[in-house]
């Protein structure tokens, strides 16, 4: 009977051990933010449904002060806080099991604020729930949480924190057993004034190295650290390791976006502005210049007028680039378009692309053929101003890109319930690493300040969000030297 017994209180302990397992790899798990993973492995070394520790100390570099700034727990001091400890942890898992069946019933129509005032409840004590935040400021005095204060141990760099008491851990990288009275040399200040003769020592190391050092004792328990303890606190170590890593990452990558978001909405705004202020000038420009070449500001010579339609051909270049920018701007601020769709004929649509792109046509001799010889394509369900802009992007990059005296075709073809257009020219196509990249705000095949070819490079990424705004697809298909469709 007495090996039953026994057996039935190791039983009994292991089966404790593998709650407290779960229960801190649970809450480790699901945080992201270093200050509530300090919290959590202090309130899991302190807490009586923890590990058990009557103090804990978790200790990080400071590399701007040079020293070890961190925090003290302390734990229920006496076996009468612990049953406190215990009566409250049990009064808030009823009251939120009793909260979350309340929930249930409540109407989700007509109960709306009741049931929105419940989950605040719930929130609340989900929050505070004893065992994974027991920590009060320092002044606060309960059952729970006898003192937290902070420390602050002044060491220098971040190599010469690794004294004698920690390096053995740091260097293992294992949670290590300590003595008092074995040790070579005595604790610094405030250590010495704390720890208990025994202690441990666990060292908190990701990929960048040791981040952080939890210190714990018993002193308070009346019970000692034995190899058991070690087993767990090694496991405890790797989880707190993992859970600093995560954090570290999330806190880099988070502050990465926000960058990326304060640079992106600058560009937009940049790009906002510095259209605006363009395309006031540029359209009263482009208005005097009109008026010139019809002759109201006198007779002109032959000469004189060429120049000025080229004038405005540049110029009208020139606004529609700022155009472009301008819708690009308000989609990267809106996040969205917003378009009126309606039956749109695409043959018609192309036909007034093509008249538009004379001027940039006719210089270069190449001629652009819509394909009917199936018949005239079917309506398509569609908006008509951004159709006209995808068919003017796409129709006036096959001519850029295409030698004089060539020939674009545009070919109509029906898919079930849809249409498609094809664009087909023998330009020069584009490389593979190009082509990957070719929807890029900006982004150019030839980025060099002597390319032939103008253009800011956002006509493609207009047209990509333009398609998708309709709820169409943009494919490119092409080869170097033999074209692009």
């Amino acid at each position: 009977m007495p090996d039953l017994k026994e057996d039935i209180r190791q039983l009994t302990r292991l089966l404790d051990q593998m709650r407290v397992i779960n229960r801190v790899s649970s809450a480790l798990g699901l945080s992201l933010l270093l200050d509530d993973i300090h919290l959590l492995m202090l309130s899991a070394l302190v807490s009586p449904r923890g590990l058990g520790y009557s103090r804990a100390l978790l200790l990080t570099h400071d590399d701007k002060a040079a020293c070890l700034d961190g925090r003290l727990a302390l734990g229920p001091l006496t076996e009468d806080e612990a049953l406190e400890f215990d009566r409250m942890v049990e009064e808030e898992e009823s009251a939120i099991e009793s909260i979350s069946q309340r929930l249930a019933s409540v109407d989700q129509v007509d109960g709306a604020a009741h049931r929105a005032a419940l989950f605040d409840m719930a929130n609340d004590l989900k929050a505070s729930t004893v065992w994974v935040s027991t920590f009060q400021s320092s002044a606060s005095v309960s059952p729970l949480s006898a003192a937290v204060r902070a420390i602050h141990w002044p060491c220098g760099r971040r190599e010469e924190c690794h004294c004698d008491l920690f390096r053995p851990a740091a260097d293992k990288n294992t949670a290590v057993r300590f003595e008092r009275s074995r040790l070579q040399s005595p604790l610094p200040s405030p250590l010495d004034e704390i720890l208990d003769e025994v202690f441990v020592v666990i060292p908190i190391v990701t990929r960048k190295g040791p981040r952080a050092f939890a210190i714990a004792d018993r002193k308070f328990r009346g019970r000692p650290i034995d190899e058991t303890d070690m087993h767990i606190l090694e496991w405890f170590r790797n989880q707190s390791s993992l859970a600093f890593e995560n954090a570290e990452l999330f806190t880099h990558l988070s502050a990465a976006m926000n960058d990326l978001r304060e640079l992106d909405q600058l560009r937009s705004n940049f790009l906002s502005i510095i259209s605006h202020e363009l395309r006031t000038p540029l359209t009263a420009m482009l208005g005097f210049c009109e008026l010139v070449l019809d002759g109201r500001a006198g007779p002109l010579a032959a000469r004189q007028a060429e120049l000025l339609r080229r004038a405005m051909s540049r110029g009208g270049l020139l606004s529609d680039m700022i155009n472009d920018l301008l819708k690009l701007a308000e989609i990267d601020a809106k996040g969205f378009i917003d378009l009126e769709m309606e039956e749109v004929d695409p043959l018609l649509a192309v036909m007034d692309v093509i008249e538009k792109l004379e001027p940039r046509r006719a210089p270069k001799n190449i001629t652009i053929e819509p394909d009917v010889s199936d018949g005239p394509p079917a309506p398509i369900h569609t908006n008509a101003k951004a159709l006209e802009r995808i068919l003017y992007h796409a129709l006036d990059n096959a001519v850029k890109f295409s030698p004089a005296g060539s020939r674009i075709d545009v070919r109509f073809e029906k898919m079930k319930d849809k249409g498609r257009i094809l664009v087909v020219d023998c330009g020069c196509g584009i490389r593979p690493d190009s082509l990957r990249r070719i929807f890029d705000p900006f982004y150019q095949a030839d980025g060099r300040l002597t390319r032939r070819h103008e253009g800011i490079g956002i006509g493609l990424t207009l047209t990509k969000r333009l398609v998708d705004a309709v709820g169409g697809e943009l494919d490119i298909v092409s080869e170097p030297g033999k074209g692009t469709t």
